[in-house]
């Protein structure tokens, strides 16, 4: 029998993708330059009362700039030119090659805007219940929800900052594991319409479905959940990291995807460079934008039979 092969469509290198950065408030990239600087108020005014006759309260404001520096991210494959004239019908090979190198580019550029999200970030050590991971606590303010609830009272009062935290962001692993709790009676605290939640801890979507990879579709404390591999562990531990964070704080600035197939520099062996780079920055504008718990609490999930 002759054979068919259906080479219109191909079964591609799955990485993780980027949606951290999805999340992140976008500028647009400058024409020109390697830095980009962003002004910023590093010190307020002061009003006070006034008594006829007195002296208005008088006090310097200060400012500065935050900066960023551009970074070039490339990426290329060498390929024949025999390839690319006789792979055969209906397949584009120059495609799937550039499709790979955006599907690396994806994580590759969602770690460098967690790095830069997390440089300064606020430090929320949790150790649990005994080093285990509790999600809630009866008749009391913990667990990890009262984590996620001080890491958000804490960045809407401080002074010269007061932000409205935006996001709550899990690994895949954690986020799993904080669905399979039950109640003492064992029902599920995180429970969509199709279950019929009795005393779920966790508003969402009605069918329950959280996707592979970036918004589950629930609230925890009332931060939608999103999930993302690419969150470092904390330090050289398998301890996972939480991320509360205001999003629209962390300004990401990325250059379009430019694409070349270049057969010059490799000529004399009939061989192509496809070639893909771009340019990116981030700038975080509060520090106080991002909030990690981490902790001995945080270890890897354990599940019991």
């Amino acid at each position: 029998v002759t054979p068919v092969f259906d080479v219109g469509s191909y079964a591609p290198y799955r990485e993780l993708g980027r949606p951290f950065i999805d999340q992140c408030y976008k500028q647009p990239l400058p024409d020109y330059g390697m830095e980009v600087y962003v002004p910023a108020v590093t010190g307020g005014a002061e009003v006070a009362s006034q008594t006829e006759g007195n002296t208005v309260a008088e006090k310097v404001v200060t400012a500065g700039y935050l900066s960023g520096g551009l970074i070039t991210v490339a990426g290329e494959a060498i390929v024949s030119q025999q390839l690319l004239d006789r792979c055969g019908p209906n397949f584009a090979f120059d495609k799937m090659i550039f499709d790979q190198i955006e599907r690396d580019y994806a994580p590759k550029i969602d770690i460098k805007t967690l790095e830069k999200a997390l440089e300064k970030a606020t430090t929320q050590e949790w150790s649990g219940n005994s080093g285990a991971f509790v999600l809630i606590e009866k008749e009391k303010a913990g667990g990890f929800l009262g984590q996620i609830s001080k890491a958000k009272a804490a960045m809407r009062t401080a002074s010269g900052t007061i932000l409205d935290p935006t996001h709550l962001f899990l690994t895949q692993s954690r986020w799993d594991y904080i669905t399979a709790f039950a109640d003492v009676n064992g029902r599920p605290l995180i429970s969509s319409d199709k279950q019929g939640p009795f005393n779920a801890v966790a508003a969402g979507r009605p069918d329950g479905k959280e996707g592979i990879e970036g918004e589950t579709g629930w609230e925890l404390s009332g931060l939608p959940v999103f999930q993302d591999g690419s969150i470092p562990n904390q330090g050289t531990t398998t301890q996972d990291q939480a991320i509360v964070g205001d999003l629209q704080e962390v300004w990401v600035y990325e250059g379009p995807a430019v694409t070349k197939v270049i057969p010059q520099t490799l000529a004399e062996k009939l061989q192509v460079i496809c070639q893909r780079y771009s340019y990116w920055t981030a700038i975080v504008r509060y520090e106080k934008a991002i909030t990690v718990i981490n902790g001995t609490a945080m270890k890897a999930p354990s599940y019991t039979n």
